[in-house]
This record gives C-alpha cells, sequence and structure tokens, in this order.
C-alpha cells in the first residue's frame, strides 16, 4: 500500500508499504505494515506485481498518478530483493506518451517479443482525463524498460473516453493473448480489442459486440472455450445480460 507521510525536512512523500502477517500473540493481532522505500512522490494510480529481472522474485511496476511535478515525473520499478524489501531501480521506465502530467490507469505485463523477460503495457490519459493512450514496453532484461508503442500498437493522439483497465485474453483463439481495453463512460460500452500477430505486435479489431453497458465481463459459460459476456444495467429497467460466442473467426 501506498501512504502519505512526513518527511525530515517536513514535506510530504509517498512511502511504499507491505502487509504482512507473523504470530506475535494470537490471531486478533497478526496484521502489521512493513515500510519499505520513500519515494519522494504524492501519487501512484496503478501497479502490477511482477518478475522484471527473473530473479524469481516479484518485483512492484508503479504506475504515476502525475500529480507531482516538481518531485518526479515517471512511473517506476523497486525491485525485490528476495527478502521482501524493494529498491528504487533509477531510470527504469521511459517517458509518459503525452506530457509529464498523465495518470497511468492500469498495467499489464507479458513476455511479448519471446525472450523470457516480462514486458509492460501501459494505459494512460493526460491529467484532464481526457484522451487515451496504451504504452508498450518491452524489458532490456534487466528490469528496465524501452519504449516501443511505435512499432507494436501504433496509435494516434486522441481525446476519446480513456482506458480504465487493460487485460489480456485470446479473442480470435489463435493460440497468443490479445489486448482488450475497456473503456470509462456510459456512452461507450464495447471494448477496444487489439488482435496479436503473435510476435507481439497489434492492430485494431473492429468489432460490435453490442454490449448494453460499461460493467461487463468476459467469461467462458459452457466451458467450450468462448468469450461469453454477461453486462448489467443499473438505472430502470435493471436487468442482466448474456451476449454468447458464436466461435466465428475475427475479422483481421
Amino acid at each position: 500500500m501506498l501512504s502519505q507521510s512526513s518527511l525530515p525536512d517536513g514535506s510530504q512523500g509517498a512511502w511504499c508499504c507491505v502487509l504482512g502477517e507473523r504470530d506475535i500473540g494470537g490471531p486478533a493481532r497478526r496484521s502489521f505494515i512493513i515500510t519499505q522505500t520513500n519515494l519522494s512522490l504524492n501519487g501512484y494510480t496503478a501497479s502490477e506485481f511482477v518478475d522484471v529481472n527473473n530473479d524469481t522474485f516479484v518485483d512492484l511496476i508503479l504506475g504515476d498518478a502525475g500529480d507531482d511535478l516538481a518531485g518526479g515525473l515517471d512511473s517506476v520499478v523497486l525491485l525485490n530483493d528476495g527478502t521482501g524489501h524493494f529498491s528504487l531501480l533509477s531510470g527504469a521506465m521511459p517517458p509518459k506518451p503525452f506530457s509529464p502530467s498523465d495518470i497511468a490507469l492500469d498495467i499489464l505485463a507479458a513476455d511479448l517479443n519471446g525472450d523470457r523477460y516480462q514486458d509492460l503495457v501501459v494505459a494512460y490519459t493526460r491529467g484532464n482525463y481526457v484522451g487515451r493512450y496504451i504504452q508498450v514496453l518491452i524489458n532490456y532484461e534487466d528490469g528496465s524498460f524501452r519504449d516501443e508503442t511505435d512499432a507494436r500498437l501504433p496509435q494516434s493522439d486522441t481525446d476519446d473516453h480513456y482506458v480504465c483497465r487493460v487485460d489480456w485474453m485470446d479473442m480470435d483463439h489463435d493460440g497468443d493473448a490479445d489486448l482488450v481495453a475497456r473503456l470509462w463512460g456510459e456512452s461507450i460500452h464495447d471494448p477496444l480489442v487489439f488482435l496479436n500477430d503473435g510476435d507481439g505486435r497489434f492492430h485494431q479489431a473492429s468489432l460490435d459486440f453490442g454490449v448494453g453497458s460499461f460493467h461487463h465481463t468476459f467469461l467462458d459459460l459452457e466451458g467450450d472455450g468462448g468469450h461469453d459476456t454477461v453486462y448489467a444495467t443499473y438505472a430502470p429497467p435493471e436487468d442482466i445480460y448474456v451476449i454468447r460466442e458464436k466461435r466465428a473467426p475475427l475479422p483481421r
């Protein structure tokens, strides 16, 4: 967790803390907090636990909130030393797509280029929550990352609804993970789908799921490997709907 604390000089900074357990006298007294690394920054809006340097220990990626331009500009990588203590890997994340005030909204990890190191996908919006950009970051094989978005997921600048969540899902059933991006806004229901060519390069598919609500999820209802959709409407009438996939090939 992250919490605000006063630094020795009286300023405010973000502290990275880990919740754990130990037996200190009974079930009612098992929780405790271990203070880790003072990041000297105000806030983070996304996170992902993933082993970025292949030492078998999960590290922590924090997506920057863009709210402290004086203290720092970018998202960060914290390396786990194997005992649950995390330290900042300096300069590990490249600049944000639009400006230093961009807000990271979600982070996903996967090996996109087949080198057995975890790469990242980060969803950003501007500081005013207008516009969207999905950044594709490739691991240098040391836990630091380079920006390969232009080659792997080309996008144009947009003032559209921002992406609030990204997920991996094999939408075209070809054995690789495609990218599904959920948009924030009650007027925009269908997610964006970016199909993987098998080498970690993506292009957007033109799809109409017929989803009637932002509040939806994909799951396999019948055990046939299909991506069925369940969505709910919260304004009257309050109903739950199911859309079943016919397993027809997606347009490429």
